[in-house]
């Protein structure tokens, strides 16, 4: 083999190895940070940065709950929906108290289950003896008893919340559309069927929803932004 083309080989086996290390290094920061930010208890953190402060690294879980919690007293100390019809939302409040001596910092509410959702809190910085409220959304997906924990992450810890409900038949007939598979490049539109349980006229509006992806590149990549994620317009990498 010339000698050219023996340095040529070498040669792209150092870039090729090189790529790779980049790329083997990329994945072990991004699963790092995923774990960081509540991977691995199983949920997912809306927000665990407040003024640049990681909420994980304050404090480890506390060991008490429900209005119990140290520094946290929560109103109701365990939230109980009840029977609650499937596909109608069920929208709780939940009021939080400072009892420590002092500030406390909010930073999010996630959980484990698709049946809750939880909204921001009003107020994510709380004075001794303050308080706050975020909402708690229950939005059944099968008949029966569900319960869970919501896990209120502050600059004291993470709290678990107890949060319950018995899904029950709505009265219109109507039931979660729930496992619906569409091909790439396809559409759907299932048929709604509503049943009056009254003995008067009643009157539907349809309220339209949209969704949309976003997608952002880490900006520590550099170059390797146009290597890793070039996409054609109208495309999303997952």
């Amino acid at each position: 083999m010339p000698k050219r083309s023996l340095n040529s080989v070498k040669m792209c086996r150092k870039i090729l190895g090189c790529y790779v290390f980049v790329l083997t290094l990329l994945d072990i920061t991004l699963k790092t940070k995923l774990t960081a930010q509540g991977k691995s208890h199983g949920v997912t953190l809306h927000d665990s940065l407040i003024e640049g402060i990681n909420f994980q690294e304050w404090g480890g879980e506390a060991k008490g709950s429900g209005s119990n919690a140290e520094g946290v007293r929560l109103q109701p100390a365990e939230l109980q929906f009840g029977a609650a019809a499937l596909a109608a939302p069920h929208a709780r409040v939940v009021t939080v108290t400072n009892t420590a001596n002092t500030t406390l910092h909010l930073a999010s509410v996630a959980g484990t289950t698709p049946h809750f959702h939880a909204s921001f809190f009003d107020a994510k910085t709380l004075a001794p003896g303050g308080n706050t409220t975020f909402s708690v959304v229950y939005l059944g997906r099968h008949e029966g008893p569900v319960a869970a924990n919501l896990y209120i992450h502050t600059s004291l810890g993470v709290h678990k919340y107890p949060v319950s409900a018995i899904g029950v038949a709505n009265e219109y007939d109507v039931w979660p559309l729930l496992g619906v598979r569409v091909p790439v490049n396809a559409s759907v539109e299932p048929m709604l069927t509503l049943y009056n349980p009254t003995d008067d006229t009643i009157q539907h509006k349809a309220t339209p929803h949209f969704s949309h992806i976003v997608c952002e590149t880490p900006e520590h990549l550099g170059n390797l932004q146009r290597i890793l994620f070039s996409v054609q317009t109208g495309q999303c990498p997952v």
